[in-house]
């Protein structure tokens, strides 16, 4: 049985005024095997016109 990776928070849904910033730790736990690990990272971004702006300003 593999034991699964875990991350906390799971989940985050935030929503941010213009001029606000946020700090948040994520900790990722990768069970230790024989095998390195790989990890895949995908960030988001909605680039259709409507976010421009809120792009722009981060």
């Amino acid at each position: 049985m593999s034991i699964p990776i875990q991350v906390s928070p799971p989940t985050n849904d935030l929503t941010l005024s213009k001029d606000q910033t946020l700090a948040e730790v994520v900790k990722v736990t990768i069970p230790k095997s024989g095998i390195a690990p790989k990890v895949d990272v995908y960030l988001l971004s909605d680039t259709t016109g409507s976010m421009g702006p809120a792009i722009a300003s981060v």
